[in-house]
């Protein structure tokens, strides 16, 4: 198991002495001390919403922490996420004892916690943070050969990529101690990976985009206009400036101080009823006038950024769009159209993480190499769409039978290659084959009808023929000698005692070379 992925790390670390990249020198000291970030970056940063990508990762990946569970939609949508990953199907094929104990040990990932909190935990570390997740092989021993008997989640607030390829990461414990982790007891998972080399990090210093960090702006304008809406229902927030004619001051704030006095008796704790002033002079003249110190911008259409707000977020998330609401419009939420989405949404963000973590599973000695983890998904739908396929396919080849562009065999060969035809069904085709049997004649395939040309032959080799190996090359080769000899007018024309002719020739023909076969295989039994 394990020694198989040392192997392979070892012709890693082999190239890369070959390469021109040159990997970061390490050592604990310096990357603690690295990890440490400037105050400097905080007095040129300090008009930004959140940190620049790059710049700062760690501290960013912690703006970005706080910020995604402030967003409504931005947080729901991860958690729908984060259930659907959790949710997948799965199943370990191969030797079954070790089949046994390794589905034992992804059940008990997390230490126990099990593999759906597994699963949920690298889902919102990979969506949210620029640096990634990060899962922990626990081996048996500390070298990279002891067997994996656990892996987990690694929080990763407390993972800081190094740049080395020996020592990819530094975990910070609890208590402000710092491990050095080696290659083989970290992984670092990525969604997105940023193509660029820091200088100061080099090549093996990875960070990607994550998800959060794409819809960022989109999504804190779309916070602004949910606090602004909470403020003007409930908050205590100044949106504006009241000018007042025709009352002093104190009499307005008289009759606020007893409405508030009102609403505390009857117990309302949001809303109270709009408090009355009454004129002293009823000759005098009132005006309001409102000087408006925040709100919506000009031409602000809610349901317009709702509905672009959500294609941004299906984009970075990487789901469609009804995923997440439904479509907007009349027409466009039709069933065709649906399916013809949730296809292609298949192909995104799902198809993604699962090849990522059939990358943890199989490829960094998690499994050993007798075993293997793959997503067990059932979809009704795929079936019945490949069931349609395949049935497209069939109709074809049938077409090109009964045009007398392909023979049977040549037509069985095309299903066997296309998976339409089992492999074991085809050699049982062969191995009923009987080259004294006489063949059965069904004309309607060449006039007025609908027989086939059921036309076999053995896959022995003939003299002057190679033997490629492949089910039918020769029966294909013998049918093709047939094709080509009755070649010149088309099938229909040709009458009933042409085809007859022609059957029987090719009959002789195959016959002959089985005989010339059979008689190179006595002659070399017997050594001559």
């Amino acid at each position: 198991m394990t020694t198989d992925a040392s192997q392979e790390k070892s012709l890693e670390l082999d190239a890369l002495n070959r390469s021109v990249v040159e990997p970061r020198d390490m050592n604990p000291a310096s990357v603690a001390t690295s990890r440490v970030e400037p105050v400097t970056f905080l007095v040129a940063q300090a008009g930004e919403l959140i940190s620049p990508w790059g710049a700062r990762p760690k501290y960013r990946d912690r703006q970005l922490r706080e910020f995604w569970g402030t967003e409504a939609w931005l947080a729901t949508t991860i958690g729908m996420i984060s259930s659907r990953n959790s949710a997948y199907s799965w199943k370990i094929t191969g030797d079954e004892a070790t089949a046994i104990a390794a589905q034992k040990m992804a059940n008990n990932a997390n230490f126990g916690g099990g593999w759906e909190e597994f699963i949920s935990q690298t889902t919102i570390d990979l969506l949210t943070q620029d640096s990634g997740a990060f899962v922990e092989l626990i081996r048996a021993g500390t070298t990279a050969d002891s067997p994996v008997i656990g892996f987990a989640h690694l929080d990763a607030a407390r993972c800081w990529p190094t740049g080395s390829p020996e020592f990819p990461v530094l975990y910070e414990a609890l208590g402000g101690k710092y491990h050095l982790m080696p290659w083989y007891s970290v992984v670092q998972i990525l969604e997105m990976p940023d193509p660029r080399t820091f200088e100061s990090t080099g090549y093996f210093y990875k960070l990607q985009h994550s998800a959060v960090s794409r819809l960022f702006r989109a999504a804190m304008i779309l916070k602004n206009v949910a606090m602004y809406k909470e403020e003007k229902t409930g908050g205590r927030f100044t949106r504006g400036i009241h000018l007042i004619a025709g009352f002093t001051q104190q009499e307005i704030e008289s009759a606020l101080n007893r409405a508030q006095s009102s609403a505390d008796a009857q117990g309302l704790l949001r809303f109270t009823q709009m408090p009355l002033i009454s004129a002293i002079n009823p000759e005098q003249h009132i005006e309001h006038v409102v000087i408006e110190i925040a709100g919506m911008p000009d031409g602000f259409d809610e349901e317009i950024t709702i509905k672009n707000y959500i294609t941004l977020l299906a984009n970075a998330v990487l789901v469609d769009y009804q995923d997440i609401a439904p479509l907007p419009g009349g027409g466009l939420g039709t069933s065709a159209q649906s399916e013809m989405l949730d296809r292609k949404s298949k192909g995104k963000g799902a198809a993604l993480f699962q090849k990522l973590i059939m990358r943890l599973m199989n490829g960094t000695g998690i499994l050993p190499a007798n075993v293997q983890f793959e997503f067990d998904e059932i979809d009704l739908g795929d079936e019945l769409q490949e069931a349609n396929v395949r049935k497209a396919r069939a109709e074809e080849r049938a077409a090109r039978i009964a045009s007398g562009e392909l023979l049977e065999i040549e037509a069985r060969t095309l299903a066997v290659e296309s998976g339409d035809l089992p492999q074991e069904l085809f050699d049982e085709y062969e191995d009923q084959f009987d080259p004294d049997e006489e063949e059965e004649m069904m004309p309607d395939q060449f006039g007025g009808g609908g027989g086939a040309f059921s036309a076999t032959g053995s896959p022995a080799m003939v003299e002057g023929e190679e033997q490629t190996g492949s089910t039918g090359d020769a029966m294909v080769a013998d049918e093709r000698a047939l094709k080509e000899e009755r070649a010149g007018p088309s099938d229909d024309r040709l009458d009933f005692e042409d085809v007859v002719t022609k059957r029987i020739e090719g009959g002789m023909l195959r016959a002959q070379r089985l005989l010339t076969a059979s008689l190179q295989d006595h002659d070399s039994t017997n050594g001559n």
